[in-house]
């Protein structure tokens, strides 16, 4: 009898210890569906589920929204599982739930979308901002901020093809044709024999009289001038003149024509530094050598002669435009200044100047 019970003690030994061994060792495999996801979208975590082995998901139903670029990591929650007498016999399984972690990539493969209107349309000069209204939309709730492919002079009249470009971070982009119309400023049919332009960015004065239908379109003269950064940009009225005129920093400008009195604008000779008895002899040379670039303090300077002109020439009231580009008119060229030898005797002299004593005459 006692050898029975030894050989019972001994079996059940043996059983306990193999079922230890076996549900402590045995093998729980979870096996994941390797797969991209899109962006803005739910899925359950049985969608994510292969086959597992020795375990029971728990969380198959729970729901998941990815809504943002990039991995995401999902988890899972298991118990283990084994052969139901295993289950009936091992009393010490404690059958906790675990966490099984795995890794999702979410992606977007939609284009934005571009609201923004076909068609813009703008005066010649005018400043625009072309991305302003433009608004993008994009599944990835990324802004997204839209570029402008094209050139286009908002300086020179035409209709420019352009188009708006928007790109995600994953390489998805769309492009919208659009056109930027450009319109010509229309001169006013006055009473007025001239109508003056001025490209402040080129430094050439341009003056137009009518044609045939009483527009201004007729180029009758071109000057090389100095602008400066102040200088405003607009359409402004000649109102003044004075033979001679003492300007800021002491200095005196020649032939002078004013057009924007709230400012103390004015057409000008190169300064000179003192006025002379009969005669201009005194000239900021080096100033004059400036001609053609932004040089002055917000007027607008000239050789004598060309001063001379506008001063003989425009009458009180005409029109005087300024503007930016980097272009000038088609057909109108910018004259080339003439300089002065800073180490001639005649320095002091514009050479333009039709004074008879001028010593560049003679």
């Amino acid at each position: 009898m006692k050898k029975i019970i030894l050989i019972f003690i001994v079996f059940l030994i043996i059983l306990f210890s193999g079922l230890f061994f076996y549900t402590k060792y045995v093998n729980t495999n979870i096996n994941i569906y390797n797969t991209n996801i899109l962006i803005n979208t739910e899925y359950e975590i049985s969608y994510f589920i292969k086959s597992v082995e020795n375990c029971k998901v728990i969380n198959t139903n729970e729901k998941i929204m990815f809504d943002s670029l990039g991995e995401k990591e999902v988890k899972l929650i298991y118990k283990e599982k084994y052969n139901k007498y295993i289950n009936k016999l091992a009393f010490w399984l404690d059958n906790k739930e675990k966490e099984y972690s795995f890794i999702v990539n979410v992606i977007d493969n939609e284009n934005p979308i571009i609201n923004a209107k076909d068609k813009i349309t703008i005066n010649v000069g005018d400043k625009v901002d072309l991305l302003k209204d433009v608004k993008v939309e994009d599944n990835s709730k990324e802004i997204i901020i839209p570029e402008v492919i094209g050139e286009y002079d908002v300086n020179k009249g035409g209709t420019y093809k352009l188009k708006y470009k928007a790109s995600d971070s994953s390489g998805n982009y769309i492009e919208k044709d659009f056109e930027l119309v450009v319109k010509e400023k229309k001169v006013a049919n006055n009473n007025n024999k001239y109508y003056i332009k001025i490209n402040k960015t080129q430094n050439v004065i341009m003056v137009y009289n009518k044609d045939e239908n009483g527009n201004f379109n007729n180029l009758v003269k071109t000057f090389v001038c100095s602008a400066g950064e102040n200088t405003p940009l607009g359409i402004y009225k000649t109102d003044l003149k004075i033979e001679a005129l003492s300007l800021e920093g002491g200095v005196y400008g020649h032939y002078t024509v004013r057009f924007l009195k709230s400012r103390g604008i004015w057409f000008h000779s190169v300064p000179y530094f003192s006025k002379g008895k009969d005669h201009w002899d005194n000239l900021e040379y080096e100033e004059y050598n400036k001609l053609g670039t932004l040089a002055s303090l917000g007027c607008i300077r000239l050789a004598v002669i060309d001063a001379k002109w506008i001063y003989d020439n425009i009458p009180n009231g005409t029109t005087v435009e300024i503007y930016e580009s980097e272009e000038l008119p088609e057909g109108v060229v910018k004259p080339t200044p003439i300089k002065i030898d800073i180490n001639s005797e005649y320095k002091g002299w514009d050479p333009t100047d039709p004074d008879p004593d001028n010593p560049w005459k003679k």
